[in-house]
This record gives structure tokens, C-alpha cells and sequence, in this order.
């Protein structure tokens, strides 16, 4: 055996060079990871009172506005900044927002799209749409409702480099980029 080794050590040496290059070639080339920054910001928003909830049907009196329960409207605007932060480009970039707020979004611009070029930046026009009930002039004030929003706001980003074989996740949660290689 040790003949064996001894007689072809130029041989294993030269396999062993060759498996260690091609795998940090492998890791080089395959897993090189997309670096995806979220950003959410250019916040504007509008309140208008909708109507009264509480209005008695049946009643010879008028009631009082300061005695009834309103319905508040508010429409949050904000955009989404998708940030290729790295010197790969990302493809299938996917973004999930997940909804566990009262209240809906309507997104101006898909949440799939491909490819985002290295050092680029994609931007989501998004609102975010909610009623609140609350008594006549005391509804919250747009900057709490956008503070509650983010509080809660989550998103969920999936991207591949060129080559396809792996899936990273960035999750975006209360001003945070957390990079993952599993979905959170």
C-alpha cells in the first residue's frame, strides 16, 4: 500500500488539487448569493371620516355626532425599494407580503419579476387601505397608523442566482434585512 502511495504521490497530489479547485469552483460559480435590501419608505397618507355606525333608526330624537361611532378612512401610500446589493445578478425574484394587519394593499407594480441586475433597484407603488372605528374626532392621527404598519409589516423575498440550483430568502420585518437560506 505504501509502495503504491509512494510510487503515484504526483498522481493523488494532482487529483486532490483538481476535487479541491472544482468544488470552490462549484461553490464559487452555484452559491454565489444574491444580497436583496427591502426598504420600505416615501410615506404619505389621507384620512376622511366614511359615516356613522351606530345611527338609532327608530328614534323621534337627532342624536349628538359627539355620541355616535364613526368609520374612519385611511389610505396609506409608500413604496417598496428591492436592492440587488451584491455583484450577482438575482433572477425570479419573488416577493410575498404577508397580511397580518387589519386593513388591505393594492400593489401598483407585480411582486414577481426577473432579472435585477447587480447594484440595481426595483420600486413597488403599494397603499395600504384601512377603516377604523372610533368616536366623532377622535380618531387616530395618520402617523399612529403608519407606526402600527410598520410594527406588523412583513415581507418575504425569494430570489435564485443565474445559474438556478439554490432558492435565498431575505426577510424584511420592522426596518430589518434578515438573509436566510431556508424560507422563515
Amino acid at each position: 500500500m505504501w509502495n503504491f502511495i509512494s510510487a503515484n504521490i504526483e498522481l493523488i497530489i494532482s487529483i486532490l488539487v483538481f476535487l479541491g479547485t472544482s468544488i470552490g469552483f462549484f461553490k464559487y460559480k452555484f452559491l454565489r448569493r444574491p444580497r436583496i435590501n427591502i426598504e420600505v419608505k416615501k410615506f404619505s397618507g389621507k384620512k376622511r371620516m366614511e359615516g356613522v355606525i351606530d345611527y338609532p333608526i327608530d328614534s323621534d330624537e337627532t342624536p349628538y355626532a359627539k355620541d355616535l361611532t364613526h368609520i374612519y378612512h385611511y389610505e396609506i401610500s409608500f413604496e417598496i425599494e428591492v436592492l440587488n446589493n451584491s455583484e450577482v445578478d438575482a433572477y425570479d425574484v419573488e416577493l410575498e407580503v404577508t397580511n397580518n394587519l387589519e386593513g388591505h394593499f393594492r400593489f401598483l407594480h407585480p411582486l414577481e419579476f426577473s432579472p435585477l441586475p447587480s447594484q440595481d433597484t426595483y420600486l413597488i407603488q403599494a397603499k395600504y387601505i384601512r377603516n377604523i372605528e372610533a368616536p366623532f374626532r377622535k380618531g387616530p392621527e395618520i402617523p399612529t397608523v403608519r407606526r402600527q404598519f410598520l410594527e406588523k409589516f412583513q415581507i418575504i423575498s425569494k430570489v435564485v442566482n443565474q445559474y438556478r440550483v439554490k432558492n435565498f430568502y431575505t426577510h424584511y420585518s420592522q426596518g430589518e434585512n434578515t438573509f436566510t437560506l431556508f424560507k422563515p
